[in-house]
């Protein structure tokens, strides 16, 4: 019987597709997803709601890791005074890929880098595999292998935080998360979180997207590409 392996699982279409790949291919595993204390709430009702149940029905143990002592990334940067930011990428290194990295231990790590992206790859170290590119699966290929399933769509997923955000992703997030933005925004004096605006300008510009109808729900942000740590 094959070794089991440990799959990285972000929320998204690459890692969702790898899964379902893993199970076709009878590829023992588990599946360990990292909680950063700031996942979209669209991400968090698909992997809880959809498509952990889905592994689970086939029989896959799920898991869910978060940072040191189960502290998230809003409160650390508050505490620490500091904030996600673009040219290094702490907050990955710090809330995804090490507690993921802790609890796999020496188990052969699965991850969901697709075959358009395999630079990706060449960062990791360790015993990794990077099923995707040797099935030779991009994006719209892992897209496909999702739908052949049965299984609805991922969208993008990545904290609300993040300063990679695309403008509509921002101007979706409600008020409460602006105010928690501020307070990380507020132990900085020359960084800002998003686009080299200040939160105060995406508050507005969010409230004037909701007066004119324009933004119902979440639901509506796509998925595009990124360099988070689990594809």
């Amino acid at each position: 019987m094959s070794r089991i392996w440990a799959l990285s699982y972000g929320g998204g279409v690459n890692s969702t597709a790898l899964a379902i790949l893993l199970l076709k291919q009878r590829q023992p595993f588990y599946a360990v997803f990292a909680d950063t204390g700031a996942e979209r709430q669209v991400t968090l009702d698909y992997t809880y709601e959809t498509f952990f149940p889905y592994l689970r029905e086939h029989g896959i143990a799920c898991f869910t890791v978060k940072g040191e002592q189960g502290q998230g990334i809003i409160q650390y940067c508050i505490d620490n005074e500091v904030i996600p930011f673009r040219a290094w990428r702490w907050c990955t290194d710090k809330f995804k890929a090490r507690p993921i990295e802790n609890f796999v231990g020496n188990d052969t790590h699965a991850i969901g880098i697709d075959a358009g992206e395999t630079h990706r790859a060449k960062r990791f170290k360790g015993d990794k595999m990077f099923p995707l590119i040797d099935a030779e699966l991009d994006r719209e290929g892992c897209r496909k292998v999702i739908l052949d399933a049965g299984i609805p769509e991922p969208v993008k997923s990545g904290c609300w935080c993040c300063p990679f955000s695309r403008v509509h992703q921002i101007v979706a997030l409600p008020d409460c998360r602006f105010d928690l933005a501020t307070q990380m925004e507020a132990t900085q004096e020359k960084v800002l979180l998003w686009h080299d605006k200040p939160v105060s300008y995406w508050r507005e510009r969010a409230r004037a997207f909701r007066e004119q109808g324009l933004i119902s729900d979440i639901g509506w942000i796509p998925e595009e590409p990124c360099e988070c740590y689990d594809g």
